[in-house]
């Protein structure tokens, strides 16, 4: 009895097949319309070369780990939602934004949220126990982010080996999402022996 290609496939297969036939065409009607297509995935190299050249997707983006800033802003944009103070950036001293910045190097945004949403429900179940709360806006300083922060296991801890070989990867093959962090939060560059 032989068996060909076709009737050894799974439907895995067949259906990946669909789907790459579905987006090829999406992707030939979209450049006649002439509209902009953007995808995302977190394994470029589980696409069929045919997806990626130029004409279809013409410009590959890495989008890393937040830098500094980009973590600031991550948190305050959540921070503003639950804490009234933070949208005017001077609750946090530069000192004190530094420290929470450098505890949160490789953290999501999605981790970051996550922080500020488990700090806000922890302040207000704290808040609700006490009598002198009552009325009172909530409050969330540095210290109850850290606290928070030392009880999350980010990805990049979870499964460092695999998040760098998709960082590794990346690097040769698409252009970084972010800028260059020039922001007074970012990290000094130094060389080997120290210097800067």
């Amino acid at each position: 009895m032989r068996f060909d290609d076709a009737s050894n496939e799974s439907g895995e297969d067949i259906g990946s097949r669909q789907v790459l036939g579905t987006l090829l065409t999406i992707c030939y009607r979209i450049r006649k319309l002439r509209w902009i297509a953007i995808a995302t995935l977190n394994r470029l190299d589980a696409l069929p070369p045919e997806l990626t050249r130029v004409g279809r997707f013409d410009e590959i983006f890495y989008v890393g780990f937040p830098q500094a800033i980009e973590r600031k802003e991550i948190l305050m944009m959540h921070l503003a939602q639950l804490d009234e103070r933070y949208k005017n950036d001077n609750v946090l001293t530069e000192k004190e934004w530094r420290i929470i910045l450098n505890k949160t190097v490789n953290c999501t945004g999605a981790e970051l949220a996550q922080m500020v949403e488990k700090t806000a429900r922890c302040s207000f179940r704290a808040a609700s126990r006490s009598l002198f709360y009552q009325g009172r806006e909530m409050q969330i300083g540095l210290g109850e982010l850290l606290e928070q922060r030392s009880l999350m296991v980010p990805l990049y801890v979870r499964d460092t080996d695999r998040i760098l070989a998709i960082e590794n990867r990346a690097k040769y093959i698409c252009q970084p999402a972010s800028s260059t962090d020039t922001s007074e939060f970012a990290p000094v560059i130094t060389s080997f022996w120290g210097e800067r």
